[in-house]
């Protein structure tokens, strides 16, 4: 099964292409093709078989890549179950670094879905707009814990019952 969105660079511009030499590049049903001439993918005239310019092929999938793009404005993160930008619920952000140059946005939406979106240090004051961020305070890690894990527990178990099993 193809991409949703496959690879304008996989169709070469020099040369004119059949449904089947489009479909084969891309990794699509050759059905696929037909549906996108009928949602404007022109071919060169109407004589069979079909054929279309590699520079109108790259020219339509990238149009139609273009379209689906939702980007983010300032205080919105995409909701994967609205599929939509949205602005988290109540206005209220957690602010989960990464690494020394990126964060984690993460917030609520009104369906009850957690919501994400990276951002970089330098861009972070854009991207915030005016949501209310926070940072959550990071638990003590394992090795820190004076507390025994249960790997620990388990260890001591079985050290004991193998000292049993040795008498």
């Amino acid at each position: 099964m193809g991409a949703k969105f496959p690879n304008p660079r996989r169709i070469k511009i020099h040369r004119s292409h059949s449904i089947e030499e489009i479909a084969g590049a891309l990794e699509v049903h050759k059905h696929t093709v037909r549906r996108w001439q009928s949602l404007g993918l022109q071919a060169i005239d109407d004589a069979k078989p079909r054929l279309f310019r590699g520079t109108e092929v790259r020219r339509f999938l990238t149009e139609r890549q273009q379209s689906s793009r939702r980007p983010c404005g300032p205080g919105q993160m995409y909701c994967l179950r609205c599929r939509e930008p949205k602005n988290p619920f109540g206005d209220c952000a957690d602010l989960l670094p990464r690494s020394a140059t990126l964060a984690n946005l993460c917030g609520l939406c009104g369906c009850g879905t957690l919501m994400f979106r990276r951002v970089s240090h330098r861009t972070l004051e854009r991207a915030r707009g005016n949501l209310m961020l926070t940072i959550p305070e990071v638990g003590e890690r394992i090795r820190e814990s004076d507390k025994p894990t249960l790997n620990a527990d388990l260890m001591e178990m079985w050290q004991a019952h193998a000292k049993q099993e040795r008498k």
